[in-house]
């Protein structure tokens, strides 16, 4: 009799103990521009300091800041950041405005994909001039 109890227990037990394979809910990263703000107007040839953070519940794996003229959609400037899987990531690039001719809108496209391929992204607008 004691066998069967200790068998019972033991079994129990052992199908109580399985390990939760349920993956965690995604949580859209969140990101922070502080520059540019909208509305600023740059010069050609300055610089433009791109400057912000980026958090996600699910580990970054990178950050692309992309600024395209928001008349005919054109890549200006486009660099992807490696963020060494962190769930926190402050981000810093600067870039030269050049071939501009004109007042030209543009827009900053910040974008982050997680360790699960989830991307999500946030823009701001301002205008570069000659």
């Amino acid at each position: 009799m004691r066998k069967s109890i200790w068998a019972l227990w033991l079994a129990l037990t052992l199908t109580a103990c399985k390990k939760n394979t349920t993956p965690e809910p995604d949580v859209a990263a969140e990101i922070t521009i502080t520059n540019p703000t909208a509305g600023t107007i740059f010069l050609n040839g300055s610089a433009l300091q791109i400057r912000g953070s980026a958090t996600d519940n699910n580990v970054l794996a990178s950050v692309t800041c992309t600024i395209r003229n928001s008349n005919n959609n054109a890549i200006l400037y486009n660099r992807t950041l490696s963020t060494g899987n962190v769930g926190f990531f402050d981000y810093s690039q600067n870039w030269t405005i050049t071939g501009i001719t004109t007042i030209t809108p543009a827009k900053l496209i910040v974008t982050t994909t997680d360790k699960l391929g989830f991307s999500v992204s946030k823009e701001v607008s301002f205008q570069l001039i000659d």
